[in-house]
């Protein structure tokens, strides 16, 4: 088992700081390409990297969830 990224850790511990019961934090990083063609010939190849995390809160039997596009972690 790897260890946990700090980003992930930090979004939980701050959650559980600000009163939910549970806090489930996921950190997906992606790497994507994408090419375009016209008559035949390559006219645009672009690559670009993304992370996204779900944040799920549960108190008293309540739950929500949230997407957060390029999370960071304050200074």
């Amino acid at each position: 088992m790897s260890h946990p990224d700090a980003l992930v850790e930090y979004a939980a511990r701050r959650a559980r700081k600000a009163g939910a019961d549970e806090a489930v934090a996921l950190l997906q990083s992606q790497h994507a390409e994408q090419t375009r063609l016209a008559n035949n010939q390559v006219s645009i190849a672009v690559s670009w990297d993304s992370r996204h995390m779900g944040l799920f809160l549960a108190k008293k039997g309540r739950t929500t969830s949230t997407n957060i596009d390029t999370p960071t972690r304050p200074k």
